[in-house]
């Protein structure tokens, strides 16, 4: 990957009241209380259309409540958190990379869901901002390091936690030293998406239809940091549908259910059904791969398909069949981090919503627009209402 310098665009001050989860990760209660301040992030979430977003946020602009930097450079980002009563620290930057650059052909593993393409696809051109980075992971491994040591030399002015015990500090970094530091520390890796393959395809997509006379278009929003440090988990994704006999009777011919009540210790998925737990083991093929790949393939046979819910909290998961007694779940195991290198290593793609990289990025902490003395001469507009 080769980075570039952005011209930030950031909250003025209050950054703990206006930042929120990823909107993949709010519940109800939370998007309640992150919206009693008229400002916050989530706040987008609630507009019914791309131009209401884009409406909303020219406002917070008018309004001083967002600013644009004078000066372009780096967002690096520390983040302080508990995995199993262990405190963890990690690094990592934001920056935008050049997607009609060879080495910044990033690495997917998840399949995307053309609607939901085109629903980013139309947000960010109507917007010409990308509110969130993408997630990338480097296979660089001393890049942890390298930002750390950034840090410890930088006064990181903007520090909050998160509800769910997460502390961010966030430095701007525009000292040239300390930038070619870091594109240094970055150059010539491989980067592979953990989250945000929609994104990614929606700007690909808006680069060949403008056809690089926008250099916004070709331009992709990113937070990098290290696959092979300690401080990131990758976490299983459970799915809840709701009840159909005949992709219950696919399920029997394609796995041999075994009922069973432990199931916090198991490497194959669980079925719940009916209040009961079977294991679900693979008639014909084994591992990871090959039973999250059958799964979804019977999920996509089931009529009714679009009731599915995704979720990465197993106590999410269970609440919810516990209220809909109509709807099955499929508990997935965790994901080991070496099997999962393995599979993108050999170019293998998983279906949507395999994976869950934590901790996650907080919306809000920087965004990337086009430049107001960036010349687009009225094509994108243009293009966007057509």
């Amino acid at each position: 990957m080769i980075l570039e310098v952005f011209t930030p665009t950031v909250y003025k001050e209050g950054i703990g009241r206006v930042t929120s989860p990823p909107f993949d990760m709010i519940t109800r209660e939370m998007e309640h209380d992150l919206k009693q301040n008229p400002y916050n992030i989530v706040n987008l979430k609630e507009c019914k259309d791309p131009e209401g977003a884009r409406v909303l946020f020219k406002k917070w602009m008018d309004l001083g409540v967002l600013n644009q930097l004078s000066g372009q450079g780096y967002v690096v980002l520390k983040q302080v958190f508990k995995e199993e009563n262990v405190t963890r620290e990690r690094y990592g930057v934001i920056a935008i990379i050049n997607m009609k650059d060879p080495e910044n052909s990033l690495i997917p593993h998840e399949e995307v869901i053309p609607e939901l393409v085109r629903e980013r696809e139309k947000l960010i051109e109507r917007m010409e901002y990308q509110t969130e980075p993408v997630f990338v992971v480097s296979d660089r491994p001393g890049l942890n390091e390298t930002l750390k040591g950034v840090m410890k030399e930088h006064d990181c002015d903007r520090t909050y936690e998160e509800p769910e015990g997460v502390i961010n500090s966030i430095c701007i970094i525009t000292d040239q030293k300390k930038i070619e530091h870091i594109e240094n520390a970055i150059k010539g890796s491989l980067g592979i998406i953990a989250d945000g393959h929609h994104r990614t395809k929606a700007m690909i997509d808006l680069s060949r239809k403008y056809e690089g006379l926008v250099p916004f278009f070709n331009h992709l929003f990113v937070y990098v940091t290290s696959l092979s440090s300690d401080s990131i988990f990758i976490s299983q994704v459970h799915r809840i549908i709701g009840y159909d006999s005949d992709l219950i009777d696919r399920i029997r011919e394609r796995f041999q259910l075994v009922e069973t009540q432990e199931v916090e210790q198991e490497q194959v998925p669980v079925l719940v059904l009916d209040g009961k737990r079977y294991l679900m083991k693979l008639r014909n093929g084994k591992g990871y791969e090959d039973n999250l790949k059958e799964i979804d393939s019977l999920i996509r046979m089931k009529k009714g398909k679009k009731d599915i819910l995704y979720t990465y909290v197993k106590e999410e998961a269970e609440k919810e069949i516990k209220n809909h007694r109509e709807k099955i779940a499929f508990l997935m195991p965790p994901w080991n981090k070496e099997e999962f290198i393995n599979i993108v290593k050999h170019g293998r793609v998983l279906p949507a919503k395999s994976t869950y990289f934590y901790p996650k990025i907080p919306s809000g902490i920087a965004f990337y627009g086009l430049d107001a003395q960036e010349c687009h001469c009225g094509l994108v507009g243009g293009a966007a209402d057509s």
